[in-house]
Protein backbone atom coordinates (compact mmCIF):
# COMPACT_ATOMS: atom_id res chain seq x y z
CA UNK A 1 0.00 0.00 0.00
CA UNK A 2 0.94 3.58 -0.70
CA UNK A 3 1.57 6.41 1.61
CA UNK A 4 -1.50 7.82 0.44
CA UNK A 5 -3.58 4.91 0.23
CA UNK A 6 -2.55 4.08 4.42
CA UNK A 7 -3.60 7.50 5.17
CA UNK A 8 -7.45 6.59 3.40
CA UNK A 9 -7.10 3.26 5.49
CA UNK A 10 -6.78 4.96 8.64
CA UNK A 11 -9.24 7.40 7.95
CA UNK A 12 -11.50 5.10 7.68
CA UNK A 13 -10.68 3.25 10.89
CA UNK A 14 -11.27 7.12 12.69
CA UNK A 15 -14.52 7.20 11.19
CA UNK A 16 -15.84 3.81 12.46
CA UNK A 17 -13.56 4.56 15.86
CA UNK A 18 -14.21 8.12 16.97
CA UNK A 19 -13.91 8.04 20.41
CA UNK A 20 -10.60 6.13 20.43
CA UNK A 21 -8.49 9.32 18.13
CA UNK A 22 -8.08 12.45 20.09
CA UNK A 23 -6.89 15.60 18.58
CA UNK A 24 -3.47 14.64 19.37
CA UNK A 25 -3.26 11.60 17.29
CA UNK A 26 -0.27 11.83 15.29
CA UNK A 27 -1.63 10.84 12.05
CA UNK A 28 1.92 11.16 9.94
CA UNK A 29 3.52 9.39 12.69
CA UNK A 30 0.66 6.15 12.28
CA UNK A 31 0.36 6.50 8.69
CA UNK A 32 4.32 5.68 8.32
CA UNK A 33 3.99 3.19 10.63
CA UNK A 34 0.95 1.30 9.40
CA UNK A 35 2.17 2.08 5.49
CA UNK A 36 5.44 0.16 6.16
CA UNK A 37 3.84 -2.62 7.85
CA UNK A 38 0.81 -3.43 5.44
CA UNK A 39 3.16 -2.36 2.37
CA UNK A 40 2.59 -5.82 1.20
CA UNK A 41 -1.40 -5.82 1.15
CA UNK A 42 -3.22 -4.22 -1.65
CA UNK A 43 -5.95 -1.12 -0.39
CA UNK A 44 -9.22 -3.64 -1.83
CA UNK A 45 -7.78 -6.40 0.74
CA UNK A 46 -6.64 -4.10 3.51
CA UNK A 47 -10.03 -2.27 3.41
CA UNK A 48 -11.82 -5.78 3.11
CA UNK A 49 -9.83 -6.26 6.40
CA UNK A 50 -10.70 -3.43 8.08
CA UNK A 51 -14.29 -3.85 7.19
CA UNK A 52 -14.53 -7.42 8.87
CA UNK A 53 -13.17 -5.86 11.90
CA UNK A 54 -15.44 -3.14 12.05
CA UNK A 55 -17.84 -5.86 11.84
CA UNK A 56 -16.39 -7.77 14.37
CA UNK A 57 -15.10 -5.95 17.39
CA UNK A 58 -16.50 -2.72 19.25
CA UNK A 59 -12.08 -2.03 19.18
CA UNK A 60 -10.07 -0.25 16.66
CA UNK A 61 -7.90 -2.87 15.24
CA UNK A 62 -4.58 -2.95 15.25
CA UNK A 63 -1.93 -3.77 12.40
CA UNK A 64 -1.67 -7.49 13.57
CA UNK A 65 -5.83 -7.78 13.28
CA UNK A 66 -5.56 -6.25 9.97
CA UNK A 67 -2.96 -8.62 8.98
CA UNK A 68 -4.90 -11.52 10.36
CA UNK A 69 -8.06 -10.62 8.77
CA UNK A 70 -6.00 -10.29 5.56
CA UNK A 71 -3.99 -13.53 5.84
CA UNK A 72 -7.54 -15.53 6.40
CA UNK A 73 -8.87 -14.09 3.90
CA UNK A 74 -6.52 -15.26 1.54
CA UNK A 75 -4.96 -18.11 2.53
CA UNK A 76 -7.61 -20.70 3.12
CA UNK A 77 -6.44 -23.53 5.02
CA UNK A 78 -7.45 -27.02 5.39
CA UNK A 79 -8.19 -29.26 8.33
CA UNK A 80 -5.82 -31.76 9.16
CA UNK A 81 -8.73 -34.98 7.85
CA UNK A 82 -9.31 -33.33 4.83
CA UNK A 83 -4.87 -33.24 4.28
CA UNK A 84 -4.90 -36.27 5.53
CA UNK A 85 -7.67 -37.30 2.62
CA UNK A 86 -5.89 -35.94 -0.11
CA UNK A 87 -2.96 -38.43 1.17
CA UNK A 88 -5.19 -41.66 1.13
CA UNK A 89 -7.27 -40.38 -2.51
CA UNK A 90 -4.01 -39.68 -4.28
CA UNK A 91 -2.33 -43.48 -2.72
CA UNK A 92 -5.55 -45.24 -3.77
CA UNK A 93 -5.58 -43.59 -7.12
CA UNK A 94 -2.40 -42.96 -8.12
CA UNK A 95 0.01 -46.06 -6.32
CA UNK A 96 3.74 -45.18 -5.35
CA UNK A 97 4.48 -45.33 -9.33
CA UNK A 98 3.19 -42.43 -10.02
CA UNK A 99 4.08 -40.37 -7.47
CA UNK A 100 4.51 -37.01 -9.46
CA UNK A 101 0.71 -37.14 -10.47
CA UNK A 102 -0.35 -37.85 -6.72
CA UNK A 103 1.80 -35.05 -5.42
CA UNK A 104 0.23 -33.24 -8.44
CA UNK A 105 -3.37 -33.75 -7.36
CA UNK A 106 -3.35 -32.58 -3.72
CA UNK A 107 -2.76 -28.91 -2.14
CA UNK A 108 0.33 -27.59 -2.31
CA UNK A 109 0.91 -27.68 1.91
CA UNK A 110 -0.62 -31.13 1.62
CA UNK A 111 2.13 -32.14 -1.15
CA UNK A 112 5.11 -30.38 0.87
CA UNK A 113 4.38 -32.36 3.92
CA UNK A 114 4.10 -35.84 2.18
CA UNK A 115 7.38 -35.10 0.53
CA UNK A 116 8.53 -34.75 4.08
CA UNK A 117 7.28 -38.02 4.89
CA UNK A 118 8.30 -40.21 1.94
CA UNK A 119 5.47 -40.06 -0.66
CA UNK A 120 6.37 -44.53 -1.55
CA UNK A 121 7.20 -44.83 2.23
CA UNK A 122 3.20 -43.69 3.03
CA UNK A 123 2.10 -45.97 -0.18
CA UNK A 124 4.38 -49.34 1.64
CA UNK A 125 3.32 -48.34 4.92
CA UNK A 126 2.82 -51.35 7.55
CA UNK A 127 1.36 -48.97 10.02
CA UNK A 128 -0.82 -46.33 8.41
CA UNK A 129 -3.01 -45.45 11.58
CA UNK A 130 0.36 -44.47 13.21
CA UNK A 131 1.52 -42.35 9.49
CA UNK A 132 -1.80 -41.00 9.96
CA UNK A 133 -1.30 -39.89 14.12
CA UNK A 134 2.06 -39.03 12.92
CA UNK A 135 0.71 -36.71 9.76
CA UNK A 136 -1.93 -34.72 11.71
CA UNK A 137 -0.06 -33.50 14.55
CA UNK A 138 2.62 -32.16 11.89
CA UNK A 139 0.16 -30.96 9.37
CA UNK A 140 -1.01 -29.18 13.07
CA UNK A 141 2.38 -27.85 13.50
CA UNK A 142 3.04 -26.81 9.92
CA UNK A 143 -0.42 -25.29 9.41
CA UNK A 144 0.53 -22.76 12.48
CA UNK A 145 3.88 -22.20 11.06
CA UNK A 146 2.65 -21.14 7.55
CA UNK A 147 -0.23 -19.12 8.89
CA UNK A 148 2.70 -17.49 11.17
CA UNK A 149 5.21 -16.85 8.00
CA UNK A 150 2.19 -15.43 6.25
CA UNK A 151 1.53 -12.96 9.32
CA UNK A 152 5.23 -11.20 8.90
CA UNK A 153 5.41 -8.19 6.06
CA UNK A 154 7.65 -9.38 3.54
CA UNK A 155 9.66 -6.14 4.19
CA UNK A 156 10.24 -7.59 7.84
CA UNK A 157 11.39 -10.87 6.18
CA UNK A 158 13.71 -9.23 3.77
CA UNK A 159 15.64 -7.26 6.46
CA UNK A 160 15.88 -10.15 8.80
CA UNK A 161 17.49 -12.69 5.80
CA UNK A 162 19.66 -9.54 4.84
CA UNK A 163 20.55 -9.65 8.66
CA UNK A 164 21.09 -13.05 8.79
CA UNK A 165 23.71 -12.94 5.68
CA UNK A 166 25.26 -10.04 7.02
CA UNK A 167 25.69 -11.73 10.06
CA UNK A 168 26.95 -14.97 8.45
CA UNK A 169 29.33 -12.61 6.27
CA UNK A 170 31.01 -11.11 9.97
CA UNK A 171 31.19 -14.66 11.31
CA UNK A 172 33.35 -16.00 8.35
CA UNK A 173 35.67 -12.76 8.68
CA UNK A 174 36.05 -13.53 12.31
CA UNK A 175 37.08 -17.35 11.04
CA UNK A 176 39.25 -16.26 8.65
Amino acid sequence: MTHRETSVLLGIIQVAYPKFYSNEFDVDNAVNVWQEMLQDIGLDLAKAAVHIHISTSPFPPTISDIRKHAVNAVHKSISADEAWGQVKRAISKYGSYREEDALNSMNESVAKLVRRFGFKDLCMSENIMADRAHFLKLWDTSSKHEREQALIPSSVKDKLTLMGKNIGLIENKQEI
